[in-house]
Protein backbone atom coordinates (compact mmCIF):
# COMPACT_ATOMS: atom_id res chain seq x y z
CA UNK A 1 0.00 0.00 0.00
CA UNK A 2 1.55 3.38 -0.84
CA UNK A 3 1.85 5.43 1.77
CA UNK A 4 -0.07 8.65 2.46
CA UNK A 5 1.19 11.86 2.01
CA UNK A 6 0.86 13.88 5.35
CA UNK A 7 -1.45 17.10 5.52
CA UNK A 8 0.75 20.02 4.73
CA UNK A 9 -0.13 22.96 2.54
CA UNK A 10 1.82 25.59 4.05
CA UNK A 11 4.52 27.55 2.97
CA UNK A 12 7.16 24.56 3.06
CA UNK A 13 4.91 22.46 1.70
CA UNK A 14 6.11 20.40 -1.70
CA UNK A 15 4.89 21.09 -5.08
CA UNK A 16 3.00 17.60 -4.68
CA UNK A 17 1.21 18.19 -1.47
CA UNK A 18 -0.22 21.09 -3.08
CA UNK A 19 -1.47 19.90 -5.87
CA UNK A 20 -2.96 16.55 -3.49
CA UNK A 21 -4.40 18.63 -0.98
CA UNK A 22 -5.64 21.75 -2.47
CA UNK A 23 -7.46 24.60 0.14
CA UNK A 24 -10.74 23.71 -1.07
CA UNK A 25 -11.06 20.40 -0.84
CA UNK A 26 -8.87 19.55 3.22
CA UNK A 27 -10.50 17.15 5.28
CA UNK A 28 -12.70 18.55 8.21
CA UNK A 29 -11.15 18.39 11.79
CA UNK A 30 -14.03 15.79 12.38
CA UNK A 31 -13.05 13.96 9.75
CA UNK A 32 -9.65 13.17 10.99
CA UNK A 33 -10.55 12.48 14.65
CA UNK A 34 -13.05 10.38 13.44
CA UNK A 35 -10.18 8.68 11.11
CA UNK A 36 -7.47 9.19 14.31
CA UNK A 37 -4.95 10.65 12.11
CA UNK A 38 -3.10 12.49 15.17
CA UNK A 39 -0.65 14.15 13.09
CA UNK A 40 -3.01 15.29 10.40
CA UNK A 41 -5.24 16.93 12.83
CA UNK A 42 -2.71 18.62 14.84
CA UNK A 43 -1.40 20.33 10.89
CA UNK A 44 -4.57 21.69 10.91
CA UNK A 45 -5.36 22.95 14.13
CA UNK A 46 -2.25 25.22 13.47
CA UNK A 47 -4.02 26.73 10.34
CA UNK A 48 -7.93 26.40 11.62
CA UNK A 49 -8.25 26.93 14.81
CA UNK A 50 -11.41 28.26 14.94
CA UNK A 51 -13.10 25.23 13.91
CA UNK A 52 -12.24 23.12 17.35
CA UNK A 53 -15.91 23.10 18.80
CA UNK A 54 -17.48 23.13 15.85
CA UNK A 55 -20.21 20.05 16.30
CA UNK A 56 -21.56 17.86 13.44
CA UNK A 57 -24.61 16.60 13.05
CA UNK A 58 -25.24 14.65 16.22
CA UNK A 59 -24.64 17.31 18.51
CA UNK A 60 -20.49 15.65 18.89
CA UNK A 61 -17.58 18.05 19.29
CA UNK A 62 -14.33 16.72 17.94
CA UNK A 63 -13.57 16.32 21.62
CA UNK A 64 -16.28 14.29 22.62
CA UNK A 65 -15.64 12.66 19.67
CA UNK A 66 -12.16 11.56 20.63
CA UNK A 67 -13.10 10.83 24.10
CA UNK A 68 -15.87 8.47 22.91
CA UNK A 69 -13.08 6.58 20.36
CA UNK A 70 -10.92 5.96 23.20
CA UNK A 71 -8.36 8.21 21.42
CA UNK A 72 -6.33 9.74 24.23
CA UNK A 73 -3.76 11.05 22.00
CA UNK A 74 -6.35 12.81 19.84
CA UNK A 75 -7.75 14.11 23.06
CA UNK A 76 -4.54 15.41 24.22
CA UNK A 77 -3.83 17.21 20.86
CA UNK A 78 -7.61 19.20 21.20
CA UNK A 79 -6.89 19.69 24.84
CA UNK A 80 -3.78 21.54 24.05
CA UNK A 81 -5.37 23.72 21.43
CA UNK A 82 -7.18 25.33 23.76
CA UNK A 83 -10.75 22.68 23.32
CA UNK A 84 -13.43 23.29 25.12
CA UNK A 85 -13.80 20.99 28.38
CA UNK A 86 -17.54 21.92 29.25
CA UNK A 87 -19.19 21.16 26.05
CA UNK A 88 -21.97 18.11 26.28
CA UNK A 89 -22.96 15.22 23.98
CA UNK A 90 -27.09 14.96 23.41
CA UNK A 91 -27.17 13.80 27.16
CA UNK A 92 -25.74 16.25 28.47
CA UNK A 93 -22.36 14.41 29.18
CA UNK A 94 -19.05 16.23 29.19
CA UNK A 95 -15.64 14.96 27.61
CA UNK A 96 -14.81 13.03 31.12
CA UNK A 97 -18.13 11.76 32.04
CA UNK A 98 -17.96 9.86 28.48
CA UNK A 99 -14.57 8.79 29.17
CA UNK A 100 -16.12 8.02 32.60
CA UNK A 101 -18.34 6.06 31.40
CA UNK A 102 -16.86 4.32 28.19
CA UNK A 103 -13.84 3.34 30.75
CA UNK A 104 -11.14 4.81 28.84
CA UNK A 105 -8.48 5.56 31.84
CA UNK A 106 -5.80 6.92 29.43
CA UNK A 107 -8.56 9.40 28.42
CA UNK A 108 -9.52 10.25 32.09
CA UNK A 109 -6.23 10.95 32.69
CA UNK A 110 -5.53 13.68 30.36
CA UNK A 111 -8.91 15.03 30.74
CA UNK A 112 -8.10 15.41 34.68
CA UNK A 113 -4.93 16.56 34.30
CA UNK A 114 -6.66 19.62 31.86
CA UNK A 115 -8.56 20.28 35.31
CA UNK A 116 -12.24 19.18 33.77
CA UNK A 117 -14.88 19.64 35.87
CA UNK A 118 -15.46 16.24 38.39
CA UNK A 119 -18.79 17.42 39.71
CA UNK A 120 -20.76 17.97 36.69
CA UNK A 121 -24.08 16.54 36.04
CA UNK A 122 -25.26 15.12 32.98
CA UNK A 123 -28.82 15.78 32.15
CA UNK A 124 -30.02 13.06 34.24
CA UNK A 125 -27.95 14.81 37.17
CA UNK A 126 -25.44 11.94 37.13
CA UNK A 127 -22.07 13.17 37.63
CA UNK A 128 -18.89 11.36 36.40
CA UNK A 129 -18.72 9.11 39.48
CA UNK A 130 -22.30 8.17 39.25
CA UNK A 131 -21.77 7.32 35.71
CA UNK A 132 -18.37 5.35 36.80
CA UNK A 133 -20.21 3.28 39.01
CA UNK A 134 -23.01 2.58 37.21
CA UNK A 135 -20.79 0.99 34.14
CA UNK A 136 -18.96 -0.95 36.57
CA UNK A 137 -15.34 0.86 36.15
CA UNK A 138 -13.72 -0.06 38.94
CA UNK A 139 -10.03 1.70 38.36
CA UNK A 140 -11.47 5.12 36.79
CA UNK A 141 -14.23 5.40 40.01
CA UNK A 142 -11.26 4.91 42.24
CA UNK A 143 -8.95 7.28 40.17
CA UNK A 144 -11.60 9.93 40.69
CA UNK A 145 -12.45 9.71 44.38
CA UNK A 146 -8.59 10.55 44.56
CA UNK A 147 -8.81 12.70 42.66
CA UNK A 148 -11.56 14.44 44.89
CA UNK A 149 -15.07 13.27 43.51
CA UNK A 150 -17.90 13.28 45.90
CA UNK A 151 -18.90 9.91 46.62
CA UNK A 152 -22.10 11.70 48.66
CA UNK A 153 -23.62 13.18 44.95
CA UNK A 154 -26.43 12.00 43.77
CA UNK A 155 -28.61 12.20 40.75
CA UNK A 156 -31.73 13.32 39.52
CA UNK A 157 -33.67 10.03 41.95
CA UNK A 158 -31.67 11.71 44.58
CA UNK A 159 -29.35 8.28 44.32
CA UNK A 160 -26.11 8.34 45.88
CA UNK A 161 -22.62 6.41 43.90
CA UNK A 162 -23.59 3.68 46.49
CA UNK A 163 -26.78 3.04 45.35
CA UNK A 164 -26.21 3.54 41.42
CA UNK A 165 -23.90 0.93 41.90
CA UNK A 166 -26.02 -1.39 43.87
CA UNK A 167 -28.76 -0.82 41.14
CA UNK A 168 -26.98 -2.15 38.81
CA UNK A 169 -25.19 -5.26 40.32
CA UNK A 170 -21.53 -4.06 40.53
CA UNK A 171 -20.69 -5.88 44.11
CA UNK A 172 -16.65 -4.97 43.73
CA UNK A 173 -17.30 -1.18 43.14
CA UNK A 174 -19.86 -1.73 46.17
CA UNK A 175 -17.36 -3.13 47.93
CA UNK A 176 -14.99 -0.19 47.40
CA UNK A 177 -16.74 2.38 47.98
CA UNK A 178 -18.09 1.01 51.42
CA UNK A 179 -14.55 0.54 52.47
CA UNK A 180 -13.98 4.14 51.59
CA UNK A 181 -17.42 4.88 53.86
CA UNK A 182 -20.07 5.24 52.12
CA UNK A 183 -23.16 5.69 53.86
CA UNK A 184 -25.34 2.71 53.92
CA UNK A 185 -28.24 4.57 55.16
CA UNK A 186 -28.77 7.12 52.38
CA UNK A 187 -31.84 7.05 50.71
CA UNK A 188 -33.22 7.79 47.27
CA UNK A 189 -36.36 10.13 46.50
CA UNK A 190 -38.74 6.89 46.84
CA UNK A 191 -36.72 6.25 50.73
CA UNK A 192 -34.72 3.26 49.56
CA UNK A 193 -31.36 1.79 50.35
CA UNK A 194 -28.74 0.52 48.63
CA UNK A 195 -29.95 -2.85 50.13
CA UNK A 196 -33.94 -2.44 49.12
CA UNK A 197 -32.51 -0.95 45.72
CA UNK A 198 -30.16 -4.43 45.22
CA UNK A 199 -32.89 -6.59 46.68
CA UNK A 200 -35.68 -5.71 44.49
CA UNK A 201 -33.00 -5.88 41.53
CA UNK A 202 -32.78 -9.82 42.78
CA UNK A 203 -28.34 -8.76 43.05
CA UNK A 204 -27.49 -11.31 45.59
CA UNK A 205 -23.90 -10.35 45.25
CA UNK A 206 -24.37 -7.10 45.84
CA UNK A 207 -27.27 -7.91 48.80
CA UNK A 208 -24.30 -9.88 50.10
CA UNK A 209 -21.43 -7.44 49.89
CA UNK A 210 -23.57 -4.80 52.25
CA UNK A 211 -24.75 -7.29 54.84
CA UNK A 212 -21.42 -8.43 55.44
CA UNK A 213 -19.51 -5.02 55.73
CA UNK A 214 -22.29 -3.52 57.64
CA UNK A 215 -22.04 -3.29 61.44
CA UNK A 216 -25.39 -2.47 61.93
CA UNK A 217 -27.20 -4.70 59.52
CA UNK A 218 -29.88 -5.12 61.65
CA UNK A 219 -30.85 -1.76 61.22
CA UNK A 220 -30.67 -1.47 57.39
CA UNK A 221 -32.29 -4.42 57.56
CA UNK A 222 -35.59 -3.07 58.85
CA UNK A 223 -35.68 0.20 56.64
CA UNK A 224 -38.93 0.60 54.84
CA UNK A 225 -39.33 2.65 50.97
CA UNK A 226 -41.90 4.89 50.74
CA UNK A 227 -44.75 2.23 50.70
CA UNK A 228 -43.46 0.17 53.47
CA UNK A 229 -41.66 -2.49 51.98
CA UNK A 230 -38.72 -3.78 53.46
CA UNK A 231 -35.60 -5.67 51.17
CA UNK A 232 -37.09 -8.80 52.01
CA UNK A 233 -40.62 -7.72 50.84
CA UNK A 234 -39.30 -5.94 47.64
CA UNK A 235 -37.14 -9.31 46.81
CA UNK A 236 -39.73 -11.58 47.93
CA UNK A 237 -42.27 -9.49 45.03
CA UNK A 238 -39.45 -9.50 42.49
CA UNK A 239 -39.15 -13.34 43.30
CA UNK A 240 -35.41 -13.25 44.08
CA UNK A 241 -35.12 -16.66 45.72
CA UNK A 242 -31.31 -16.41 46.40
CA UNK A 243 -31.70 -13.05 47.68
CA UNK A 244 -34.63 -14.13 50.21
CA UNK A 245 -32.34 -16.32 51.32
CA UNK A 246 -29.32 -14.52 52.07
CA UNK A 247 -31.81 -11.86 53.73
CA UNK A 248 -33.83 -14.21 56.24
CA UNK A 249 -30.70 -15.72 57.69
CA UNK A 250 -29.19 -12.03 58.04
CA UNK A 251 -32.21 -11.93 60.68
CA UNK A 252 -34.83 -9.90 58.35
CA UNK A 253 -38.27 -9.67 59.78
CA UNK A 254 -40.55 -12.61 57.64
CA UNK A 255 -43.74 -10.46 58.95
CA UNK A 256 -43.06 -7.18 58.18
CA UNK A 257 -45.61 -5.10 56.61
CA UNK A 258 -46.20 -2.62 53.60
CA UNK A 259 -48.29 0.56 54.24
CA UNK A 260 -50.73 -1.52 52.75
CA UNK A 261 -49.74 -4.78 54.98
CA UNK A 262 -48.80 -6.68 52.46
CA UNK A 263 -45.95 -9.29 54.14
CA UNK A 264 -43.19 -10.64 52.49
CA UNK A 265 -45.56 -14.35 52.23
CA UNK A 266 -48.59 -12.24 50.60
CA UNK A 267 -46.20 -10.64 48.09
CA UNK A 268 -44.54 -13.78 46.98
CA UNK A 269 -47.80 -14.95 46.34
CA UNK A 270 -49.35 -11.75 44.62
CA UNK A 271 -46.64 -11.91 42.04
CA UNK A 272 -46.85 -15.71 41.87
CA UNK A 273 -43.18 -16.61 43.55
CA UNK A 274 -43.84 -20.48 43.94
CA UNK A 275 -40.33 -21.11 45.41
CA UNK A 276 -40.11 -17.89 47.62
CA UNK A 277 -43.44 -19.00 49.14
CA UNK A 278 -42.55 -22.21 49.82
CA UNK A 279 -39.57 -21.17 51.49
CA UNK A 280 -41.12 -18.60 53.32
CA UNK A 281 -43.50 -21.19 54.85
CA UNK A 282 -40.87 -23.40 55.68
CA UNK A 283 -39.33 -20.27 57.88
CA UNK A 284 -42.75 -20.16 59.63
CA UNK A 285 -44.63 -17.49 57.39
CA UNK A 286 -48.01 -17.41 59.06
CA UNK A 287 -50.22 -18.55 55.99
CA UNK A 288 -53.35 -16.63 56.70
CA UNK A 289 -51.52 -13.23 56.97
CA UNK A 290 -54.12 -10.85 55.58
CA UNK A 291 -53.94 -7.12 54.36
CA UNK A 292 -55.53 -3.96 55.15
CA UNK A 293 -58.00 -5.01 52.41
CA UNK A 294 -58.39 -9.12 54.33
CA UNK A 295 -56.69 -10.82 51.20
CA UNK A 296 -54.89 -13.60 52.63
CA UNK A 297 -51.84 -15.45 50.39
CA UNK A 298 -54.54 -17.81 49.01
CA UNK A 299 -56.99 -14.82 47.97
CA UNK A 300 -53.95 -12.80 46.23
CA UNK A 301 -53.40 -16.01 44.41
CA UNK A 302 -56.98 -16.46 42.75
CA UNK A 303 -57.28 -13.10 42.52
CA UNK A 304 -54.21 -13.14 40.36
CA UNK A 305 -54.77 -16.78 39.04
CA UNK A 306 -51.16 -18.45 40.07
CA UNK A 307 -52.65 -21.97 39.82
CA UNK A 308 -48.97 -23.76 41.49
CA UNK A 309 -48.94 -20.95 44.12
CA UNK A 310 -52.63 -21.86 45.08
CA UNK A 311 -51.35 -25.57 45.17
CA UNK A 312 -48.76 -25.14 47.46
CA UNK A 313 -50.73 -23.02 49.88
CA UNK A 314 -53.80 -25.12 49.82
CA UNK A 315 -50.98 -28.38 50.29
CA UNK A 316 -49.88 -26.32 53.81
CA UNK A 317 -53.21 -25.84 54.46
CA UNK A 318 -54.21 -23.14 53.62
CA UNK A 319 -58.01 -21.96 54.53
CA UNK A 320 -60.44 -23.01 51.11
CA UNK A 321 -62.64 -20.77 53.11
CA UNK A 322 -61.41 -17.28 53.82
CA UNK A 323 -62.99 -14.12 53.25
CA UNK A 324 -62.01 -10.93 52.25
CA UNK A 325 -63.12 -7.51 53.18
CA UNK A 326 -66.56 -7.92 50.97
CA UNK A 327 -67.27 -11.25 51.87
CA UNK A 328 -65.68 -13.20 49.23
CA UNK A 329 -63.79 -16.60 49.21
CA UNK A 330 -60.95 -17.86 47.01
CA UNK A 331 -63.68 -19.87 44.77
CA UNK A 332 -65.53 -16.88 44.43
CA UNK A 333 -62.80 -14.15 43.39
CA UNK A 334 -61.54 -17.01 40.97
CA UNK A 335 -64.88 -17.21 39.55
CA UNK A 336 -65.26 -13.69 39.15
CA UNK A 337 -61.77 -13.21 37.74
CA UNK A 338 -62.28 -16.28 35.05
CA UNK A 339 -59.48 -18.43 36.14
CA UNK A 340 -60.95 -21.51 34.97
CA UNK A 341 -58.05 -24.26 35.92
CA UNK A 342 -57.44 -22.34 39.71
CA UNK A 343 -61.97 -22.79 39.85
CA UNK A 344 -61.28 -26.67 39.31
CA UNK A 345 -58.30 -26.52 41.65
CA UNK A 346 -60.15 -24.96 44.47
CA UNK A 347 -63.26 -27.63 44.05
CA UNK A 348 -61.15 -30.61 43.46
CA UNK A 349 -59.59 -29.41 47.12
CA UNK A 350 -62.82 -29.51 48.60
CA UNK A 351 -64.23 -25.70 48.45
CA UNK A 352 -67.19 -24.37 49.51
CA UNK A 353 -69.16 -24.22 45.93
CA UNK A 354 -72.29 -21.88 47.81
CA UNK A 355 -70.53 -19.76 49.61
CA UNK A 356 -72.00 -16.73 48.93
CA UNK A 357 -71.39 -12.66 49.94
CA UNK A 358 -75.15 -11.16 50.32
CA UNK A 359 -76.38 -13.91 48.55
CA UNK A 360 -73.85 -13.56 45.40
CA UNK A 361 -72.33 -17.34 44.96
CA UNK A 362 -69.42 -18.64 43.13
CA UNK A 363 -71.67 -19.42 39.91
CA UNK A 364 -73.36 -15.47 40.14
CA UNK A 365 -69.47 -13.89 40.30
CA UNK A 366 -69.15 -15.95 37.05
CA UNK A 367 -71.87 -15.26 34.86
CA UNK A 368 -71.97 -11.63 36.04
CA UNK A 369 -68.46 -11.86 34.32
CA UNK A 370 -69.26 -13.73 31.60
CA UNK A 371 -67.28 -16.46 32.21
CA UNK A 372 -68.18 -19.32 30.21
CA UNK A 373 -65.62 -21.95 30.85
CA UNK A 374 -66.10 -20.92 34.83
CA UNK A 375 -69.78 -21.35 34.78
CA UNK A 376 -70.13 -24.65 32.79
CA UNK A 377 -67.32 -26.08 35.58
CA UNK A 378 -69.22 -25.19 38.40
CA UNK A 379 -72.74 -26.74 37.14
CA UNK A 380 -70.86 -29.67 36.54
CA UNK A 381 -69.85 -30.03 39.95
CA UNK A 382 -73.56 -29.16 40.79
CA UNK A 383 -73.75 -25.73 41.36
CA UNK A 384 -77.13 -23.91 42.87
CA UNK A 385 -78.56 -22.95 39.32
CA UNK A 386 -81.31 -20.22 40.82
CA UNK A 387 -79.10 -18.44 43.74
CA UNK A 388 -80.18 -14.94 44.16
CA UNK A 389 -78.25 -11.96 45.18
CA UNK A 390 -79.78 -9.04 47.97
CA UNK A 391 -81.96 -7.78 44.97
CA UNK A 392 -83.63 -11.11 44.35
CA UNK A 393 -82.03 -11.79 40.66
CA UNK A 394 -80.70 -14.58 39.45
CA UNK A 395 -77.72 -16.25 37.27
CA UNK A 396 -80.40 -16.44 34.33
CA UNK A 397 -81.59 -12.76 35.19
CA UNK A 398 -77.94 -11.71 35.19
CA UNK A 399 -77.12 -13.36 32.33
CA UNK A 400 -80.65 -11.86 29.91
CA UNK A 401 -79.57 -8.41 31.29
CA UNK A 402 -76.30 -8.83 29.67
CA UNK A 403 -78.09 -10.47 26.70
CA UNK A 404 -75.98 -13.49 26.80
CA UNK A 405 -77.40 -16.31 24.73
CA UNK A 406 -74.82 -18.38 25.13
CA UNK A 407 -74.53 -17.96 29.16
CA UNK A 408 -78.47 -17.97 29.59
CA UNK A 409 -78.46 -21.66 27.40
CA UNK A 410 -76.31 -23.11 30.21
CA UNK A 411 -78.11 -21.98 32.88
CA UNK A 412 -81.34 -23.39 31.03
CA UNK A 413 -80.24 -26.60 30.55
CA UNK A 414 -79.09 -26.76 34.32
CA UNK A 415 -82.66 -25.90 35.06
CA UNK A 416 -82.93 -22.79 35.89
CA UNK A 417 -86.44 -20.63 36.08
CA UNK A 418 -87.57 -17.61 33.50
CA UNK A 419 -90.22 -17.30 35.60
CA UNK A 420 -88.41 -16.51 39.00
CA UNK A 421 -89.36 -13.15 40.09
CA UNK A 422 -87.28 -10.47 42.33
CA UNK A 423 -87.73 -8.94 45.34
CA UNK A 424 -89.77 -6.43 42.69
CA UNK A 425 -91.82 -8.81 41.30
CA UNK A 426 -89.57 -8.73 38.03
CA UNK A 427 -89.17 -11.82 36.45
CA UNK A 428 -86.60 -12.60 33.82
CA UNK A 429 -88.58 -12.68 31.01
CA UNK A 430 -90.17 -9.30 32.03
CA UNK A 431 -87.03 -7.76 31.83
CA UNK A 432 -86.50 -9.11 28.46
CA UNK A 433 -89.18 -7.82 27.08
CA UNK A 434 -88.83 -4.44 28.81
CA UNK A 435 -85.42 -4.18 26.96
CA UNK A 436 -86.94 -4.96 24.11
CA UNK A 437 -89.28 -2.38 23.65
CA UNK A 438 -86.28 -0.04 24.50
CA UNK A 439 -84.44 -1.46 21.83
CA UNK A 440 -87.46 -0.96 19.28
CA UNK A 441 -87.94 2.48 20.61
CA UNK A 442 -84.15 3.74 20.07
CA UNK A 443 -84.18 1.63 16.95
CA UNK A 444 -81.07 -0.41 18.31
CA UNK A 445 -81.01 -3.20 15.55
CA UNK A 446 -78.05 -5.12 17.66
CA UNK A 447 -79.83 -5.07 20.73
CA UNK A 448 -82.96 -6.20 19.53
CA UNK A 449 -81.81 -9.41 17.38
CA UNK A 450 -80.28 -10.67 20.59
CA UNK A 451 -83.20 -10.09 22.49
CA UNK A 452 -85.78 -11.82 19.80
CA UNK A 453 -82.98 -14.71 20.51
CA UNK A 454 -83.54 -14.83 24.33
CA UNK A 455 -87.31 -14.60 23.70
CA UNK A 456 -86.99 -17.78 20.93
CA UNK A 457 -84.61 -19.34 23.68
CA UNK A 458 -86.97 -19.34 26.52
CA UNK A 459 -89.68 -20.13 24.59
CA UNK A 460 -88.58 -22.84 22.89
CA UNK A 461 -86.12 -24.46 25.00
CA UNK A 462 -86.59 -28.32 25.63
CA UNK A 463 -86.98 -27.54 29.22
CA UNK A 464 -89.85 -24.95 28.54
CA UNK A 465 -92.73 -26.44 29.65
CA UNK A 466 -96.52 -26.27 27.50
CA UNK A 467 -97.89 -23.82 29.94
CA UNK A 468 -94.40 -21.40 29.58
CA UNK A 469 -94.79 -21.01 25.73
CA UNK A 470 -98.73 -20.38 26.26
CA UNK A 471 -97.91 -17.76 28.54
CA UNK A 472 -95.09 -16.36 26.36
CA UNK A 473 -96.56 -16.06 22.84
CA UNK A 474 -99.78 -14.06 23.83
CA UNK A 475 -98.05 -11.88 25.61
CA UNK A 476 -95.37 -11.58 22.43
CA UNK A 477 -98.44 -10.92 20.46
CA UNK A 478 -100.42 -8.35 22.78
CA UNK A 479 -96.81 -6.10 23.01
CA UNK A 480 -94.97 -6.37 20.10
CA UNK A 481 -97.26 -7.63 17.18
CA UNK A 482 -100.90 -6.42 17.91
CA UNK A 483 -102.34 -7.54 14.81
CA UNK A 484 -102.03 -10.50 12.36
CA UNK A 485 -102.17 -7.87 9.56
CA UNK A 486 -98.90 -6.51 11.43
CA UNK A 487 -97.53 -9.78 11.36
CA UNK A 488 -97.69 -10.80 8.40
CA UNK A 489 -96.05 -7.80 7.20
CA UNK A 490 -93.27 -8.19 9.35
CA UNK A 491 -92.79 -11.63 8.01
CA UNK A 492 -92.36 -10.30 4.34
CA UNK A 493 -90.21 -7.85 5.85
CA UNK A 494 -87.77 -9.99 6.74
CA UNK A 495 -88.14 -12.06 3.90
CA UNK A 496 -87.18 -8.98 1.84
CA UNK A 497 -84.19 -8.44 4.35
CA UNK A 498 -82.45 -11.66 3.52
CA UNK A 499 -83.14 -11.59 -0.37
CA UNK A 500 -81.45 -8.08 -0.23
CA UNK A 501 -78.28 -9.70 1.85
CA UNK A 502 -77.99 -12.52 -0.78
CA UNK A 503 -78.46 -10.07 -3.67
CA UNK A 504 -75.84 -7.86 -1.54
CA UNK A 505 -73.30 -10.95 -1.30
CA UNK A 506 -73.90 -12.12 -4.70
CA UNK A 507 -73.35 -8.88 -6.82
CA UNK A 508 -69.38 -8.86 -5.25
CA UNK A 509 -69.81 -6.53 -2.60
CA UNK A 510 -66.57 -8.11 -1.35
CA UNK A 511 -64.82 -5.40 -4.02
CA UNK A 512 -65.89 -2.90 -2.24
CA UNK A 513 -65.87 -3.47 1.36
CA UNK A 514 -63.63 -5.77 3.38
CA UNK A 515 -64.95 -9.07 3.71
CA UNK A 516 -64.60 -9.97 7.32
CA UNK A 517 -66.87 -7.00 7.29
CA UNK A 518 -69.69 -8.35 4.57
CA UNK A 519 -69.35 -11.60 6.30
CA UNK A 520 -69.90 -10.50 10.08
CA UNK A 521 -72.37 -8.07 8.96
CA UNK A 522 -74.62 -10.34 7.32
CA UNK A 523 -74.32 -13.34 9.52
CA UNK A 524 -75.93 -10.89 11.91
CA UNK A 525 -78.47 -9.63 9.93
CA UNK A 526 -79.27 -13.40 9.53
CA UNK A 527 -79.42 -13.96 12.89
CA UNK A 528 -81.74 -11.30 13.76
CA UNK A 529 -83.79 -12.43 11.10
CA UNK A 530 -83.98 -15.83 11.94
CA UNK A 531 -84.76 -14.88 15.75
CA UNK A 532 -87.51 -12.82 14.83
CA UNK A 533 -89.09 -15.44 12.43
CA UNK A 534 -88.77 -18.38 14.73
CA UNK A 535 -91.01 -16.19 17.05
CA UNK A 536 -93.20 -14.82 14.08
CA UNK A 537 -93.47 -18.70 12.93
CA UNK A 538 -94.64 -20.08 16.70
CA UNK A 539 -97.20 -16.98 16.64
CA UNK A 540 -98.63 -17.31 13.53
CA UNK A 541 -98.66 -21.37 14.48
CA UNK A 542 -100.66 -20.45 17.64
CA UNK A 543 -103.13 -17.94 15.92
CA UNK A 544 -104.15 -20.86 13.68
CA UNK A 545 -104.43 -22.87 16.49
CA UNK A 546 -106.81 -20.25 18.34
CA UNK A 547 -108.88 -19.89 14.94
CA UNK A 548 -109.99 -23.43 14.69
Amino acid sequence: MAKRAPLDCGPHATKRQRTEFPQDKLPSLGELVLGGRCSEAKILLSRQRAAIDERDQDGMTPLLQAVGLKNAKMASILIENKASLEVRDLEGRTALAIAASNGCIESTKVLLAARANLEAPDYSGRTVLNLAACNGELKILELLISEGALMEARDAEKRTVLQTAGCNGHANIVRTLVMRKASLEAVDSSNETALIISARKGHAPVVKTLLEMNASAFHILEHKNAHGFSALSCSSCSGHFDVVNLLLAAGGDIESRSNEGFTPLLCASCGGRQEVVSLLLDRKAKIESFNNHGDTPLLLTALKGHKDVAEVLIQRGANLEAKERDGMTPLMVASLEGHDKLVKTFLEAGANIEASNNGGTSLMCAVFQQHKKVTELLLEHKAFVDPRNTDGDSALKLAARDRNRHLAEILLDAGADFLMKNAWGVSVIDEVFHNLRAARNTQNLEQEWELYGLISLFTFHPRALPKHRELLVPRFMTELVPTSQEQLMRRELLSEIRDAVDHVMGAGAQKWMPKEFVRIVSTSIFEYVDNCCVVLREISRHVNSMSM
